[in-house]
């Protein structure tokens, strides 16, 4: 007897012990999720401003000869003053030890002349004025070169299938009619049915898209060499040289 109340003694006090341990557990745990539910949103807005640094110089170049990130972008000339206060000011609300340098990188009209020069003489330009610059230029290039068939082969097709649709089964004659009246219903027939040539039509079609595609390039290497014209000057005459010339043979 003995044994076993020594025992139950033991038993007992090992529960108790871990009922104190499960306890002071919860408790601790209680306590901690008490803090995580103070500070979440602290922690919260933390984690979302460290993400949209590293999200911003991810986007920035490393310039290994000056020891500095580079980052371009766009921006209108009339809010230089503004973007360089606002610069300012958020190296003094961060500590910053190193400030900022804000350059504007003017684009010249030279470069977007360039650009629409070379708009289908040479879609790969070297020269990237906006993202996705080279998908632009491909996209519109294709465009141009769709619409010249998209001009040309739909409406004569259409035409003669309309046709032939209008005047189907008129070419028969009933085999008890007469020969005079066969030929009294072929001359008012001449005036009724008209005949189709889908060749004439065809290229009718074709010097009307000839026209088209002329005109269009017409027009605009006017504009081009208008604007040419208009932002050239004696300094840049040489650069412009090329372009110009090429704007005046696509005109002529």
């Amino acid at each position: 007897m003995m044994n076993e109340s020594s025992h139950n003694v033991q038993v007992s006090g090992r529960l108790s012990e871990l009922k104190t341990t499960i306890s002071a557990g919860l408790d601790q745990r209680n306590k901690l999720l008490e803090t995580i539910g103070d500070k979440f949103e602290q922690w919260n807005l933390k984690v979302r401003k460290e993400k949209a640094i590293y999200h911003t110089l991810n986007m920035l170049s490393l310039d290994v000869s000056k020891k500095c990130l580079v980052g371009e972008g766009w921006s209108p000339v009339f809010a230089t003053t503004e973007i360089q206060d606002a610069l300012k000011r958020a190296a003094v609300d961060s500590n910053s030890q190193v400030g900022s340098i804000f350059q504007v990188p003017v684009r010249s009209p030279d470069d977007i002349l360039e650009l629409l020069v070379w708009l289908s003489l040479g879609p790969h330009h070297h020269k990237v004025l906006f993202p996705n610059q080279k998908i632009v230029q491909l996209t519109f290039l294709f465009l141009a070169l769709v619409a010249v068939p998209w001009m040309l082969l739909p409406k004569p097709f259409i035409l003669k299938k309309q046709h032939e649709a209008r005047h189907q089964g008129q070419s028969y004659a009933q085999l008890d009619e007469t020969d005079e009246s066969l030929q009294v219903e072929t001359n008012g027939g001449e005036h009724g049915h008209e005949e189709f040539e889908f060749s004439e039509i065809f290229v009718h079609q074709l010097i009307h898209t000839i026209e088209f595609v002329l005109g269009a390039v017409s027009n605009t290497a006017s504009y081009l060499r208008l604007w040419a014209l208009r932002y050239n000057s004696q300094s840049n005459l040489n650069s412009l040289g090329p372009q110009v010339l090429i704007i005046c043979l696509l005109e002529c």
